[in-house]
């Protein structure tokens, strides 16, 4: 059965979820060790915000880094799969991902570069072929094409 956290808001849902947490119902949060130490989580579980624009959680302690998550947005576009961009803005970063240099699985690389595909850059350049090509038949409408 799955255990569904709805909210207006990203925070609300986070602080349900964070609930539930300091709760610790066995049923509902497992306990298990890691590398790092003991750790919780909740197992078949959906998440859903009714204004998807709300998605800032600002109850969570510590706070987000806001300069890291730009950083890793940067890293990903950018492809990367290196730590050592990513660990100027998060120092102990290497505990929770593993020693490095590389970290095998990245977003980034594999929408940029795995394979020698850049998936983005292929939905780009495909996105405006077909605008340019609705655009001079006048209909401006994009059709999924086979």
């Amino acid at each position: 059965m799955f255990r569904t956290f709805e909210g207006l808001t990203a925070d609300d849902v986070w602080q349900q979820i964070a609930m539930s947490f300091k709760m610790v119902n066995p049923d509902a949060v497992k306990l298990q060790g890691s590398k790092s130490g003991a750790t919780q989580e909740i197992l078949h579980a959906t998440i859903s915000i009714s204004d998807p624009r709300q998605r800032w959680v600002v109850s969570r302690h510590p706070p987000m880094n806001v300069a890291f998550a730009i950083a890793e947005l940067v890293w990903i576009m950018a492809g990367r799969n290196d730590l050592s961009f990513l660990e100027f803005w998060n120092s102990r970063l290497r505990e929770f991902v593993g020693p490095g240099p590389k970290l095998h699985g990245a977003y980034g690389y594999r929408l940029r570069r795995h394979f020698g595909l850049d998936q983005l850059g292929r939905s780009l350049h495909v996105y405006k072929e077909e605008k340019a090509v609705h655009k001079a038949l006048g209909d401006g409408k994009l059709i999924s094409s086979i």
